[in-house]
C-alpha cells in the first residue's frame, strides 16, 4: 500500500501528466474541435502511466476525474462510487492520499488523492486520481508472507470500525460475525487474542491494528485444531526428550563404567601398595600407550612403586651406615663436655697465675661454645642474643684492644623480643672483618634497635668500610660468589624470609660515612 501511495505521488508529480492534465482542464474535451488535442493528451498520459505502473501488477485500473469528466485506464467503473463526496474529501486533504474500501461483494479498494498544478506553484485543482487495487491479491499476498494457512477452519477479516471491508470467506451465514457490536467488542478492548464460541465452534481469535490505515484485522482459527496440534507437538517433544535423556544416560553410564574400571584397577594397586606388597599387578591393559590423564596416573603410580622399591632396597645399606654413625656419635658424646672442662681448667690456671686476659678469653670462648652447641631453640630473647654477643666482643677487644670501639644502644624495652638465635653476632663479625682486618685505624661499631610503625629494625653500623651497590642481590643471584662472612649474611636473610616472609630480612646500605646492615622483623 505504501508502494501504491508512492506511485500515486509519482503520477501527480510527473511533468508530462501535469502538462496534459492542465490542457485537458482548460478545454472542453467533448467539443469536436478539441477531439484531436484531447486524444493526443490522453495518449501522452496513458504512455506515461504505463511506464510508471507497469511493474505493479496489483493495480487493476487508474482513473482521473477532471471536473466531473472521467478518464480511465483499465477496468475502472466510477459509477459504483460516490464521486462527489470522494472528490470533496480529496480536495479537503490537499493532495494527501487516502484509502477507500468499496462496500461491495467484490471488495474493491481505491487509493485516492487530489492532483494539483505544480507549475509556478499555482496549486489549482487539475483532477482527482483514483487507483483501483486488486484487494484480493493484496490481502492474499500479505497473508501468505505472514504464514496464513487458507483452509476451511480459518477466516481473515479486515474491519473499518464496525464495518467489515474484507473477508477471506463468505460470512453471510454467520450471525455473530455480521453483528457490529461483536466486531467492536473484539477490536476496541486492546486484546491481542481472545477465545470465543462462534456458531457452536470454539475459535481462537487474533486481533491487531494497521496504523497506516486505521483498520483492524481479525484472524479466526479453530481452537481444537490448533491445540490438538500443540498437544501433539508437546507429546513429540516429551518423547524426544525422554529418548534423548535415556540415550544420554546409557551413553554416560557406558563411558563412566569404562573410566571407573581403570580407576578400580588403580585402587587395587594402591591397596596392594598399602599392605606392603610391591610386586607389580598384572592387568590386561598397557597404560604406557595412553596419553590421557588415566594413562599418566597409572604410569606415574607404577614408577613411584618402582622407585619406592629401590629406596627400600637401598635403605638396608643406609640403615647399616646410620647405625655405625650412631655408635660414633655415642663415642664422641663426651667431646663437648671435655671441651668445656678443658676451657674451665685454662681459666682456673689463668686465675691462679693472675692472667686476667687469658681467663676472660677462655671464659668467653666457653660461653660461645655453649650458646652455639647446646641451645637448640630457634627463637630466643634479644637479651640472650646480646649475652652471647658480649662474650664475642670481649674476645675481639682482647685481640684489637683500643682499635675496637663497640657501642650497644638497644633499649631495655626491646630485651624480651624474640628473634632467631645467632643473627646479630654474624653482622658484628662482618663489620669487624671488613673494617679492622686490614685497617690500623680505630673502628666504631654501633648496635641499635628501633621501631618504625609495625616493623622492628636492628642496625649494625661501622666505620672503615662500605658496601658496594646491590651487594646483597648479587650474593643471592650468584653474581658474586660468597665466601666466609658473605655466606653468613645470605643465610641470615634466607632465615628471616622463611620465618617472617619475603617482606622482611636483611638490607645493606651506606649512611653518613658508615656501612649499615639492617635486619627487619614484624611487630608481633
Amino acid at each position: 500500500m505504501e508502494n501504491i501511495e508512492d506511485t500515486s505521488f509519482s503520477i501527480l508529480s510527473n511533468t508530462v501528466i501535469q502538462k496534459n492534465l492542465s490542457k485537458l482542464n482548460s478545454m472542453d474535451i467533448n467539443a469536436p474541435e478539441n477531439l484531436q488535442t484531447s486524444a493526443n493528451c490522453l495518449s501522452e498520459i496513458y504512455k506515461t502511466l504505463h511506464s510508471i505502473v507497469s511493474s505493479l501488477t496489483i493495480i487493476r485500473a487508474i482513473g482521473f476525474d477532471i471536473n466531473g469528466r472521467s478518464l480511465t485506464r483499465g477496468l475502472f467503473y466510477p459509477n459504483h462510487l460516490d464521486m462527489d463526496n470522494l472528490n470533496e474529501k480529496a480536495i479537503a486533504l490537499k493532495g494527501v492520499a487516502f484509502w477507500y474500501p468499496e462496500q461491495s461483494e467484490t471488495y474493491r479498494l481505491y487509493c485516492i488523492r487530489e492532483i494539483r498544478e505544480i507549475n509556478y506553484l499555482k496549486l489549482r485543482n487539475l483532477a482527482t486520481l483514483y487507483i483501483e487495487v486488486n484487494f484480493f491479491t493484496l490481502v492474499t499476498d500479505a497473508l501468505k508472507n505472514a504464514g496464513y494457512q487458507d483452509n476451511e477452519n480459518n477466516l481473515f477479516l479486515l474491519t473499518d470500525g464496525a464495518e467489515i471491508i474484507y473477508s477471506s470467506k463468505d460470512i453471510s451465514g454467520s450471525a455473530s460475525l455480521q453483528d457490529p457490536s461483536f466486531i467492536l467488542d473484539l477490536t476496541e478492548n486492546n486484546r491481542s487474542y481472545v477465545i470465543r464460541t462462534i456458531d457452536h465452534r470454539k475459535k481462537f481469535i487474533a486481533v491487531g491494528n494497521i496504523p497506516a490505515t486505521g483498520w483492524n484485522y481479525i484472524y479466526l482459527s479453530d481452537y481444537n485444531t490448533i491445540f490438538s496440534a500443540v498437544t501433539f507437538a508437546q507429546s513429540i517433544c516429551l518423547l524426544v526428550f525422554f529418548l534423548t535423556t535415556l540415550s544420554a544416560v546409557l551413553g554416560s553410564s557406558c563411558i563412566l563404567g569404562h573410566i571407573i574400571w581403570h580407576f578400580r584397577i588403580l585402587e587395587t594397586k594402591m591397596n596392594r601398595f598399602g599392605t606392603g606388597d610391591l610386586t607389580p599387578l598384572q592387568v590386561p591393559y598397557d597404560y604406557t600407550q595412553r596419553q590421557d590423564e588415566i594413562g599418566h596416573l597409572h604410569v606415574q603410580f607404577d614408577q613411584m612403586v618402582l622407585h619406592f622399591k629401590e629406596l627400600v632396597n637401598d635403605n638396608y645399606v643406609k640403615q647399616i651406615l646410620l647405625q655405625e654413625t650412631q655408635i660414633q656419635a655415642l663415642q664422641q658424646q663426651m667431646n663437648p663436655h671435655f671441651l668445656y672442662n678443658t676451657l674451665d681448667s685454662i681459666c682456673w690456671m689463668a686465675q691462679k697465675d693472675h692472667d686476667e686476659q687469658i681467663c676472660t678469653m677462655a671464659q668467653s670462648l666457653a660461653n660461645l661454645f655453649r650458646a652455639s652447641i647446646t641451645d637448640s631453640k630457634e627463637l630466643i630473647p634479644i637479651r640472650s642474643e646480646l649475652q652471647f654477643l658480649d662474650s664475642y666482643i670481649q674476645i675481639q677487644k682482647l685481640r684489637f684492644e683500643e682499635r675496637l670501639d663497640f657501642k650497644q644502644q638497644i633499649s631495655e624495652q626491646y630485651m624480651n623480643i624474640m628473634i632467631p638465635r645467632l643473627c646479630i653476632q654474624p653482622l658484628v663479625e662482618n663489620a669487624i672483618h671488613h673494617a679492622m682486618e686490614d685497617n690500623p685505624e680505630v673502628c666504631t661499631i654501633q648496635l641499635e634497635m628501633l621501631r618504625k610503625n609495625d616493623v622492628y629494625q636492628i642496625q649494625v653500623m661501622n666505620t672503615g668500610s662500605f658496601f658496594e651497590e646491590h651487594l646483597l642481590e648479587k650474593l643471592l643471584n650468584g653474581k658474586i660468589v660468597p665466601s666466609g662472612i658473605g655466606i653468613g649474611l645470605s643465610n641470615i636473610d634466607k632465615r628471616f624470609k622463611l620465618i617472617y616472609g619475603e617482606a622482611f630480612g636483611l638490607t645493606l646500605s651506606n649512611k653518613n660515612g658508615m656501612a649499615v646492615v639492617a635486619l627487619t622483623l614484624p611487630v608481633s
